[in-house]
């Protein structure tokens, strides 16, 4: 019998506090479009090359993610009684996914990338989504860590972008945290561009006992 082994890892959350949920989202569904499913679902059929699903993938995403799938989860939880608005969503690239594929398919597990935009329960409206290079480099293999940074700082790229013509409330917004902490901005979440005057809050997530701790 083959023992199971177990990997631990640190993971950042980021957390953005962004002014109007619903203004967000449409901006950030502009800059993140819809996979064309039935295009690709066709080049797979067909035995399309590579080459052109390379091509094709990089014509229809403009920030070099697509969504994937989407969950309007808020309507099922109203039938508990939840009152807070949440749309998640399955972020990514499957081109890109590949260049780390090929070297490990474990990395399935983290791409495409998860993502939420959501209401606190005091009624702020907040963007979160765990930093990609923590889950890839757990895997500790160089170029699967290189395309993971790079994932970060599109996705970096991909908020930003999204709240770029929001307004102006969205840099007024005060630091906090949807824990109801003060956010800790930290040197380990430098990748993502953070500064400690950001509307932003980290976590640290221990991905085998779920444990949320504050950074240092």
């Amino acid at each position: 019998m083959t023992v199971p082994t177990l990997d631990t890892f640190p993971v950042h959350r980021l957390n953005v506090r962004v002014a109007d949920l619903s203004d967000f989202q449409h901006r950030y569904e502009q800059a993140v479009p819809l996979l064309p499913a039935t295009e690709v679902d066709a080049m797979v059929e067909r035995g399309a090359s590579w080459t052109e699903m390379l091509g094709y993938i990089d014509s229809v995403a403009a920030n070099g993610f697509l969504i994937y799938w989407r969950s309007d989860i808020h309507r099922m939880m109203r039938l508990a009684g939840d009152k807070a608005r949440c749309f998640a969503y399955l972020m990514g690239n499957h081109t890109i996914a590949e260049r780390m594929f090929r070297h490990d398919p474990r990395v399935m597990l983290y791409a495409p990338l998860r993502t939420a935009i959501w209401e606190h329960t005091d009624g702020t409206a907040w963007f979160s989504i765990d930093q990609p290079s923590c889950h890839f480099s757990s895997l500790g293999i160089p170029e699967i860590t290189q395309v993971g940074s790079n994932w970060t700082e599109s996705s970096r790229h991909c908020w930003r972008s999204s709240m770029s013509k929001c307004p102006q409330a969205c840099a007024d917004q005060p630091p906090l945290s949807p824990t109801s902490r003060p956010s800790q901005p930290a040197p380990q979440m430098a990748g993502w561009g953070i500064s400690s005057s950001s509307s932003v809050s980290a976590e640290a997530r221990l991905s085998n006992a779920g444990d949320k701790l504050p950074i240092a």
